[in-house]
C-alpha cells in the first residue's frame, strides 16, 4: 500500500516486487491521472513551467510494467478504507507533515499492516506548517514540549520504543498486541 500516492510514481516502481500494489490518495485527480497510466500506460500533461507559461508533456510508462497489479483508491490517509492486518509493506512519502494529525496517520499505518513480518517506509521533509496541523500535533521540530527535538529520532524513538521492542508490552493493546498509538492533541 502506497498512502499519498500522488499520480503513482512509487506505486508503479512498488509493483515491480509484489503481487498486487494499492495506491491511496485524497486527490481525485490524482488518482484519475494514475488510473490513466494504468489503463494506458501514458499520460500528456501540462503543468505549468513559470507564471502563465505552461509546457505540453508526455509520460510513459516502461512496456514490462505490469499495470494491471496496481489500483488506485481515493481516500483519506487519517481514515484508511482497509481492513486491519491487510498489507505486508505500507509507504507514506511527503505526507506525515501535511496531516492535521501525523500520530493518526501513523496508527492507520500501523492497524491496516500485517501484526508480523511488516514493511514500512515513511519519508518526509519535516517541513512542518500550521496549515494542515497545530503545532502541537507536529513529530515535532519544536524547542519544547512532549515531542521537542527533531521529527525523524522522535519518530524513530516512537516506531522503535512505543511500537516494535518486545519490551515495551505496557505500549500494546493487549487484546491485539499492536501498538497503542494515542491519536489525540491538545490545542
Amino acid at each position: 500500500m502506497d498512502v499519498g500516492c500522488a499520480v503513482g510514481r512509487l506505486s508503479f516502481e512498488l509493483v515491480r516486487h509484489a503481487d498486487l500494489v494499492i495506491g491511496l490518495d485524497l486527490s481525485a485527480g490524482f488518482v484519475r491521472a494514475a488510473r490513466t497510466l494504468v489503463r494506458e500506460g501514458q499520460l500528456a500533461y501540462v503543468p505549468v513551467i513559470e507564471g502563465e507559461l505552461t509546457e505540453e508533456r508526455l509520460v510513459r510508462l516502461p512496456t514490462d510494467l505490469p499495470r494491471e497489479r496496481v489500483e488506485f483508491v481515493q481516500g483519506d490517509a487519517l481514515a484508511l478504507p482497509f481492513p486491519a492486518s491487510l498489507f505486508a509493506t505500507a509507504t507514506s512519502l511527503n505526507l506525515l507533515d501535511r496531516v492535521p494529525v501525523p500520530r493518526h496517520h501513523l496508527a492507520e499505518l500501523n492497524r491496516v499492516t500485517k501484526t508480523v513480518g511488516a514493511a514500512l517506509l515513511v519519508a518526509d521533509p519535516w517541513s512542518w506548517a500550521e496549515s494542515p496541523a497545530l503545532p502541537t500535533a507536529w513529530l515535532d521540530g519544536r524547542l519544547g514540549g512532549d515531542n521537542a527535538g527533531d521529527s525523524r529520532t522522535n519518530l524513530q524513538h516512537w516506531l522503535v520504543t512505543a511500537c516494535r521492542h518486545p519490551g515495551a508490552s505496557a505500549a500494546r493493546d493487549a487484546s491485539t498486541g499492536r501498538c497503542a498509538i494515542a491519536a489525540t492533541t491538545s490545542n
